[in-house]
């Protein structure tokens, strides 16, 4: 078993809860699903797909696996994000700056900016 409930079981009000109240885990699993959000209402807006069930058919997914992904019912796997950030050419995953290398060396010798 994971580490961490599901979103909906660890928040009973999920996605409505204070985001910066809740361990890391689930601010990224809050921006994550806020990103599907947002994307699955733009590319209805836009016309690519009639509505979330129909967003998640053309990613090739079944739409209870967005649903439930969208719900926070279950952790979304690897390749689920996978196949909606293939679909529409778009990454889901919230932004996260890399930790800093400055003044380390590598064992290779190359000095990091």
């Amino acid at each position: 078993m994971a580490q961490f409930p599901p979103p909906r079981r660890a928040y009973e009000t999920w996605p409505d809860v204070d985001v910066e109240t809740v361990p890391e885990v689930y601010r990224k699993a809050w921006a994550l699903r806020d990103n599907l959000v947002k994307t699955v209402e733009y590319y209805v807006a836009e016309g690519w797909a009639k509505n979330r069930s129909d967003f998640a058919r053309r990613c090739g997914l079944h739409p209870s696996v967005l649903s439930r992904w969208v719900t926070g019912d279950v952790w979304p796997s690897a390749d689920t994000v996978a196949a909606v950030e293939a679909a529409v050419h778009m990454p889901m995953w919230p932004y996260q700056k890399a930790p800093s290398h400055r003044g380390l060396k590598s064992k290779g010798g190359y000095d990091y900016p």
